[in-house]
């Protein structure tokens, strides 16, 4: 691959890992889930194998593209109280108490840290949580597994994070602040997040059940993503098991597992590599956490892959 196929997520989103990932449209239609890549069915979108139902930005690709104004509304997933520059004392999943990182460098630390293990039919990679959780990794397509690890990570964290995209003639953002216009208001058709959904990360505690939402059990990434036998805290997942029944067991947050079943429905390898959302970098700078994207044609497949150790600087 060449210099040029390199690249890594602007701020907004930094990811990595490499496992086998894919390049082909065989990932079904979606037919009978209840997203079809969108919300509730109130939307068009249909979901082509990992390109995604966002198109493209009508920008001219390039590295800087103002994202939306800043607003407060209910369609807010989490509050970004964190940024990717500053910094925390407290110790987290990776790091010790006082480490003097930034989140942006907690979060290569993170990546760098996960483990291959022994998955149910190839080698997959452990997540733990800030909870102390342990789930192995979900079944995803290429560019979605491209998205999943920033994301996450920004939603435990309180951290900003968007995505970019042109969906029914205008830009809209899907990011914190749930589904948005240039102008920060709510895209009509899409959830009140901060209002429909419960976040119980300010009233779990370690050692009671962890709390379900049967909405989001029952979501899918917009595609065919069974998970069942896929190891939560050492058991399998049942028969049934969607990505949405992942979310619900990976967040207390449960508008982040919404909306997150909804960015990885709407968004491919097309939109990771526009401008809007990547810029290149030199592959000597790649470092755990960034993404690799190659692209053959503007609309259609493309292949991505999530860096998880960097061995070669």
């Amino acid at each position: 691959m060449s210099a040029k196929n390199w690249l890594v997520l602007l701020g907004a989103m930094s990811l990595g890992f490499v496992v086998p990932a894919c390049a082909s449209t065989d990932s079904g239609d979606g037919s009978g889930d209840e997203s079809q890549g969108g919300v509730d069915g109130d939307t068009d979108c249909k979901v082509d194998s990992d390109y995604g139902c966002a198109q493209a930005t009508q920008d001219e690709v390039r590295e800087t593209i103002a994202g939306p104004a800043v607003k407060t509304t209910n369609a807010e997933a989490w509050k970004a109280t964190n940024s990717w520059a500053g910094k925390t004392a407290e110790a987290g999943i990776a790091w010790e108490a006082n480490s003097g990182l930034s989140w942006e460098e907690k979060y290569h630390k993170w990546v760098a840290s996960l483990e291959l293990v022994r998955g149910r039919t190839t080698e997959t990679i452990s997540i733990k949580t800030p909870q102390g959780r342990t789930l192995h990794a979900p079944v995803l397509e290429c560019a979605d597994q491209g998205i999943f690890f920033r994301f996450v990570f920004s939603a435990w964290y309180q951290l900003p994070f968007y995505m970019t995209g042109w969906v029914n003639g205008q830009t809209v953002y899907f990011g914190h602040f749930g589904v948005v216009n240039k102008s920060g208001d709510a895209v009509s058709g899409f959830p009140l997040y901060k209002t429909r959904y419960t976040n119980y990360e300010n009233t779990w505690r370690a050692g009671q059940a962890w709390p379900k939402d049967q909405a989001l059990r029952g979501r899918t990434a917009g595609y065919p993503d069974g998970h069942e036998g896929v190891l939560v805290d050492g058991r399998e997942m049942a028969a049934g098991s969607t990505f949405g029944t992942y979310l619900d067991e990976l967040f207390l947050n449960k508008a982040a597992g919404h909306l997150l079943s909804i960015v990885v429905a709407y968004y491919g390898s097309a939109n990771l590599a526009d401008g809007a959302n990547t810029y290149q970098i030199k592959g000597k700078a790649v470092q755990g956490g960034d993404v690799l994207v190659e692209r053959w044609q503007k609309d259609g497949i493309g292949h991505t892959m999530v860096v998880i150790k960097d061995e070669l600087n």
